[in-house]
């Protein structure tokens, strides 16, 4: 009998063990487009992504502190290799615009858990913010910018993303006159602290008027990803919805946008998920800018090599001379803070640039910018005088 119950008692244990390690669950997924086996591919790997994000949904949540739990979630959902220990496909359904599939999978906590608390101290406090450059726009035209801008936001809401508000935005834009199209919404972007940037670049409407007085109307939306803190460009996706019929042109067009917007959000926000998953490998990029120091190219080379000894640093910084200040790219499994301290503290190591003492100026996400200690820098000026007057609104 005690042999009975000591085979019972291993038993459950090993059940026990064995739930807390993986995880089988059903989902669909969705492949759009006419070429069939891209479509098929893009649908299988949407449920893989699903699954990932299904069971961390449960299991991350307790494992991890994050304030972007979402962001979180659907950055490690696109590891899915790493993740997904089998899978098998239980359903296909071949459409003419798109391909469905069902799948089982069963997917392994271990390294998700591990991973998503790498990645947490990472991510920290992100916030995106939907933009567009309306000044080329006619009037008509910004009434249609300003829906989708709208509708964005609605998605980003819905799905549990930190955003930048309509009111602070439209304060950013007051401030920002630049000719340049990129200074312009970068500039829009730092002085939100908004770390990653949704650009409505053109939005295409094909109307027709059909019988019984009714009106169709399909809309083509061009968006473009950037990471605010180096305007590094992610990808540039289009988001095309069903064609809408209403009496009134106007809601026909209104309800285009909102469908292309609604079918393509999701493979919009993958741009951006894609490249925070891939920071557990590669570190997340922190830029660094160095205005008005009077340094040789061994007290930089010194500097960086004190960067790279940390253990937290992933390969070499990259160097830029922009302008009026010296900038690195450095990634780094660090936090925020984290890299602040080793900027810091590396700087200080070295004598030149300790007898300068560092002082940082800006603060932009994982954009850093830093001066001699009582070095008054105009560009670095203006911008802080800017930031000042948006908070005090």
């Amino acid at each position: 009998m005690k042999h009975v119950l000591l085979f019972l008692a291993t038993f459950f244990l090993f059940a026990s063990l064995l739930a807390q390690t993986e995880e089988t669950v059903e989902v669909k997924g969705v492949g759009f487009g006419t070429d069939k086996k891209k479509a098929r591919e893009d649908a299988i790997q949407d449920a893989l992504r699903n699954a990932v994000s299904q069971v961390g949904g449960v299991h991350l949540k307790s494992s991890t502190e994050v304030q972007n739990f979402m962001t979180l979630n659907d950055a490690i959902s696109t590891r899915t290799d790493g993740y997904v220990k089998s899978s098998t496909i239980l359903e296909e359904i071949p459409f003419p615009e798109k391909y469905e599939v069902k799948i089982k999978a069963t997917v392994s906590l271990e390294p998700m858990v591990e991973d998503a608390k790498t990645l947490s101290e990472m991510i920290g406090g992100v916030n995106f913010i939907v933009i567009y450059d309306p000044r080329t726009l006619t009037p008509a035209q910004k009434v249609n910018y300003d829906f989708t801008y709208e509708r964005m936001n609605e998605k980003l809401n819905d799905k549990g993303y930190s955003r930048t508000e309509a009111a602070l935005y439209a304060k950013a834009v007051s401030f920002t006159n630049n000719t340049n199209e990129i200074e312009y919404l970068s500039q829009v972007a730092m002085y939100t602290n908004s770390e990653f940037v949704i650009q409505i670049k053109d939005i295409f409407i094909k109307t027709e008027e059909k019988a019984g007085g009714l009106w169709a109307s399909q809309v083509t939306i061009d968006a473009k990803t950037f990471d605010g803190c180096n305007w590094r460009n992610l990808g540039t996706v289009i988001l095309r919805g069903d064609t809408k019929v209403h009496k009134d042109k106007p809601e026909a067009e209104r309800l285009a946008i909102a469908d292309a917007v609604d079918l393509g959000f999701d493979r919009l926000m993958l741009q951006f998920n894609t490249d925070i998953g891939s920071w557990v490998e590669s570190g997340a990029p922190y830029e660094l800018r160095f205005y008005s120091f009077n340094l040789d190219d061994m007290d930089f080379i010194d500097f960086i090599e004190q960067l790279i000894a940390d253990s937290k640093t992933i390969g070499e910084p990259q160097m830029t001379t922009v302008d009026q200040y010296f900038k690195l790219v450095l990634r780094s499994k660090s936090s925020q803070f984290g890299a602040y301290k080793l900027v810091l503290k590396s700087a200080t190591a070295i004598p030149n640039f300790k007898t300068q003492a560092p002082s940082r100026e800006i603060l932009y996400g994982r954009q850093m910018t830093f001066t001699p200690k009582g070095v008054r820098n105009p560009e670095i000026e203006a911008k802080k005088e800017i930031i000042a007057k948006i908070k005090a609104q």
